[in-house]
Protein backbone atom coordinates (compact mmCIF):
# COMPACT_ATOMS: atom_id res chain seq x y z
CA UNK A 1 0.00 0.00 0.00
CA UNK A 2 1.55 3.16 -1.03
CA UNK A 3 1.39 5.60 2.40
CA UNK A 4 -0.38 8.68 1.31
CA UNK A 5 1.78 12.09 2.77
CA UNK A 6 0.06 15.36 3.16
CA UNK A 7 1.56 18.78 3.16
CA UNK A 8 1.42 20.66 6.32
CA UNK A 9 -0.77 23.82 5.97
CA UNK A 10 0.94 27.15 5.42
CA UNK A 11 2.02 29.37 8.11
CA UNK A 12 0.25 32.27 6.26
CA UNK A 13 -3.20 29.89 5.35
CA UNK A 14 -5.34 32.08 7.83
CA UNK A 15 -3.41 35.25 7.29
CA UNK A 16 -3.81 35.17 3.87
CA UNK A 17 -7.11 34.45 3.43
CA UNK A 18 -8.36 37.76 6.13
CA UNK A 19 -5.95 39.96 5.01
CA UNK A 20 -7.95 42.19 2.54
CA UNK A 21 -10.18 44.53 3.44
CA UNK A 22 -13.22 45.86 1.89
CA UNK A 23 -12.40 49.36 1.79
CA UNK A 24 -16.56 50.88 2.16
CA UNK A 25 -15.60 49.23 5.40
CA UNK A 26 -13.38 51.57 6.52
CA UNK A 27 -13.36 55.47 7.27
CA UNK A 28 -10.42 58.05 7.39
CA UNK A 29 -9.85 59.92 10.38
CA UNK A 30 -8.40 63.09 10.62
CA UNK A 31 -6.52 63.02 13.68
CA UNK A 32 -3.40 62.01 14.67
CA UNK A 33 -2.31 62.92 11.38
CA UNK A 34 -4.67 60.97 9.73
CA UNK A 35 -5.28 56.85 9.78
CA UNK A 36 -7.80 54.79 8.17
CA UNK A 37 -10.31 53.08 10.53
CA UNK A 38 -12.00 49.51 10.49
CA UNK A 39 -15.16 49.28 11.02
CA UNK A 40 -15.63 46.77 14.39
CA UNK A 41 -18.73 45.15 13.30
CA UNK A 42 -17.20 43.74 10.24
CA UNK A 43 -13.87 42.71 11.69
CA UNK A 44 -16.04 40.27 13.79
CA UNK A 45 -18.03 39.38 10.64
CA UNK A 46 -15.10 38.12 8.81
CA UNK A 47 -14.12 36.16 12.53
CA UNK A 48 -17.08 34.63 11.95
CA UNK A 49 -16.81 33.93 8.61
CA UNK A 50 -13.15 32.31 9.45
CA UNK A 51 -14.03 30.65 13.17
CA UNK A 52 -17.53 30.20 13.47
CA UNK A 53 -19.86 32.40 15.61
CA UNK A 54 -18.41 34.32 18.28
CA UNK A 55 -18.80 32.22 22.03
CA UNK A 56 -18.68 28.97 20.02
CA UNK A 57 -15.63 29.56 17.18
CA UNK A 58 -14.05 32.17 18.63
CA UNK A 59 -15.00 35.84 21.21
CA UNK A 60 -12.46 36.80 23.90
CA UNK A 61 -12.05 36.03 27.19
CA UNK A 62 -11.10 37.71 30.79
CA UNK A 63 -11.48 41.28 29.91
CA UNK A 64 -9.98 43.45 32.84
CA UNK A 65 -10.67 47.44 32.48
CA UNK A 66 -8.13 49.63 34.76
CA UNK A 67 -8.25 53.70 35.31
CA UNK A 68 -4.79 55.76 35.05
CA UNK A 69 -4.26 59.28 35.26
CA UNK A 70 -2.95 60.93 32.34
CA UNK A 71 -2.19 64.59 33.29
CA UNK A 72 -5.35 66.34 34.02
CA UNK A 73 -7.05 63.34 32.05
CA UNK A 74 -8.01 60.03 32.83
CA UNK A 75 -8.17 57.12 30.38
CA UNK A 76 -9.32 53.46 30.85
CA UNK A 77 -7.56 50.64 29.67
CA UNK A 78 -8.57 47.23 28.55
CA UNK A 79 -6.81 44.27 28.53
CA UNK A 80 -8.30 40.94 26.76
CA UNK A 81 -7.35 37.31 25.97
CA UNK A 82 -8.76 37.01 21.95
CA UNK A 83 -9.36 32.85 21.41
CA UNK A 84 -10.68 30.83 18.41
CA UNK A 85 -10.46 27.49 17.55
CA UNK A 86 -7.94 26.00 15.36
CA UNK A 87 -8.01 23.32 12.99
CA UNK A 88 -7.34 20.75 15.71
CA UNK A 89 -9.97 22.12 18.06
CA UNK A 90 -7.64 23.82 20.41
CA UNK A 91 -8.21 26.70 21.78
CA UNK A 92 -5.49 29.33 20.10
CA UNK A 93 -5.19 32.73 22.61
CA UNK A 94 -4.07 36.22 21.60
CA UNK A 95 -3.53 39.05 24.57
CA UNK A 96 -4.25 42.50 23.81
CA UNK A 97 -4.23 45.98 25.11
CA UNK A 98 -5.75 48.94 24.32
CA UNK A 99 -6.79 52.23 26.05
CA UNK A 100 -9.03 55.42 25.59
CA UNK A 101 -10.12 58.89 26.96
CA UNK A 102 -12.33 58.32 29.64
CA UNK A 103 -11.84 62.14 31.35
CA UNK A 104 -10.59 64.72 29.15
CA UNK A 105 -8.24 67.39 30.67
CA UNK A 106 -11.17 69.67 30.90
CA UNK A 107 -13.75 67.19 32.56
CA UNK A 108 -15.65 65.82 29.88
CA UNK A 109 -16.62 62.42 30.19
CA UNK A 110 -16.86 59.63 27.64
CA UNK A 111 -19.69 57.13 28.47
CA UNK A 112 -18.79 55.04 25.69
CA UNK A 113 -14.73 55.07 26.49
CA UNK A 114 -15.35 51.16 27.87
CA UNK A 115 -16.71 50.10 24.57
CA UNK A 116 -14.15 51.54 22.86
CA UNK A 117 -11.27 50.08 24.45
CA UNK A 118 -12.76 47.04 24.28
CA UNK A 119 -13.82 47.19 20.30
CA UNK A 120 -10.09 48.58 19.99
CA UNK A 121 -7.87 45.75 21.53
CA UNK A 122 -10.30 43.03 20.06
CA UNK A 123 -9.52 44.32 16.72
CA UNK A 124 -5.91 44.70 17.81
CA UNK A 125 -5.86 41.37 18.55
CA UNK A 126 -7.25 40.15 15.55
CA UNK A 127 -4.75 42.12 13.01
CA UNK A 128 -1.93 40.21 14.69
CA UNK A 129 -3.46 36.90 13.31
CA UNK A 130 -3.84 38.71 9.80
CA UNK A 131 -7.62 40.03 9.98
CA UNK A 132 -7.54 43.45 7.64
CA UNK A 133 -3.75 43.57 7.82
CA UNK A 134 -3.85 45.64 4.55
CA UNK A 135 -4.55 48.35 6.41
CA UNK A 136 -2.34 47.75 9.43
CA UNK A 137 0.74 47.35 6.82
CA UNK A 138 -0.08 51.03 5.17
CA UNK A 139 -1.72 49.54 1.87
CA UNK A 140 -4.11 51.86 2.38
CA UNK A 141 -2.45 54.78 1.56
CA UNK A 142 -1.86 53.21 -1.79
CA UNK A 143 -5.43 54.72 -3.80
CA UNK A 144 -4.23 52.05 -6.54
CA UNK A 145 -4.55 49.37 -3.90
CA UNK A 146 -7.48 50.83 -2.35
CA UNK A 147 -9.13 51.30 -5.79
CA UNK A 148 -8.03 46.99 -6.62
CA UNK A 149 -10.25 46.42 -3.32
CA UNK A 150 -13.08 48.67 -3.51
CA UNK A 151 -13.39 46.50 -7.07
CA UNK A 152 -12.85 42.99 -5.88
CA UNK A 153 -15.15 43.67 -2.79
CA UNK A 154 -18.31 44.48 -5.52
CA UNK A 155 -21.57 42.93 -4.43
CA UNK A 156 -22.32 40.26 -6.56
CA UNK A 157 -25.61 42.04 -7.53
CA UNK A 158 -24.02 45.18 -8.53
CA UNK A 159 -21.47 43.25 -11.23
CA UNK A 160 -24.44 41.48 -12.50
CA UNK A 161 -26.31 44.92 -13.00
CA UNK A 162 -22.97 45.99 -14.99
CA UNK A 163 -23.44 42.91 -17.50
CA UNK A 164 -26.89 43.54 -17.64
CA UNK A 165 -26.41 47.18 -18.69
CA UNK A 166 -24.21 46.10 -21.37
CA UNK A 167 -26.47 43.62 -22.37
CA UNK A 168 -29.36 45.87 -22.83
CA UNK A 169 -27.32 48.25 -24.98
CA UNK A 170 -26.38 45.21 -27.33
CA UNK A 171 -30.34 44.05 -27.26
CA UNK A 172 -31.82 47.45 -27.64
CA UNK A 173 -28.67 47.90 -30.93
CA UNK A 174 -29.44 44.66 -32.47
CA UNK A 175 -32.98 44.23 -32.08
CA UNK A 176 -33.90 47.93 -32.66
CA UNK A 177 -36.42 47.40 -29.46
CA UNK A 178 -35.91 48.93 -26.24
CA UNK A 179 -35.99 46.15 -23.42
CA UNK A 180 -37.74 49.12 -21.18
CA UNK A 181 -41.11 48.53 -22.97
CA UNK A 182 -40.95 45.02 -21.88
CA UNK A 183 -40.27 45.96 -18.02
CA UNK A 184 -43.27 48.17 -18.27
CA UNK A 185 -45.82 45.80 -19.09
CA UNK A 186 -44.11 43.51 -16.38
CA UNK A 187 -45.22 46.14 -13.98
CA UNK A 188 -42.08 48.15 -13.91
CA UNK A 189 -42.07 51.17 -14.79
CA UNK A 190 -38.55 52.50 -13.91
CA UNK A 191 -35.86 50.43 -15.27
CA UNK A 192 -33.02 51.96 -13.37
CA UNK A 193 -35.27 50.40 -10.03
CA UNK A 194 -36.17 46.80 -11.49
CA UNK A 195 -34.63 43.93 -9.79
CA UNK A 196 -31.92 42.07 -11.68
CA UNK A 197 -34.43 39.25 -12.50
CA UNK A 198 -36.52 41.84 -14.40
CA UNK A 199 -34.58 42.70 -16.46
CA UNK A 200 -32.76 39.38 -17.33
CA UNK A 201 -36.46 38.18 -18.35
CA UNK A 202 -37.11 41.28 -20.29
CA UNK A 203 -34.18 40.73 -21.98
CA UNK A 204 -34.95 37.21 -22.62
CA UNK A 205 -38.32 38.07 -24.25
CA UNK A 206 -36.72 40.76 -26.57
CA UNK A 207 -33.94 38.37 -27.49
CA UNK A 208 -36.37 35.68 -27.86
CA UNK A 209 -39.18 37.06 -30.12
CA UNK A 210 -36.36 38.80 -32.14
CA UNK A 211 -34.01 35.85 -32.61
CA UNK A 212 -33.45 36.24 -36.41
CA UNK A 213 -31.89 39.50 -36.06
CA UNK A 214 -30.26 38.90 -32.35
CA UNK A 215 -28.33 35.64 -34.12
CA UNK A 216 -27.60 37.62 -36.94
Amino acid sequence: MTEQHTDPPSNMALWDSVCQTDPAQTKLVKQRGGYTSIDGQYMMHKATEAFGPCGLGWGFADPVWEYRDAGKAQIVICHLRLWWLGEDGKRQVVPETSCKELVTAGGHVDCDAFKKATTDAMKKALSRVGFCADVFLGKFDDEEYVEEQREAHRPPEEIERDELRAEWGRVHKVSGIDPAGVLKLMGHHDPKAAPNDAVRDALEVVKTEHAEKMTA
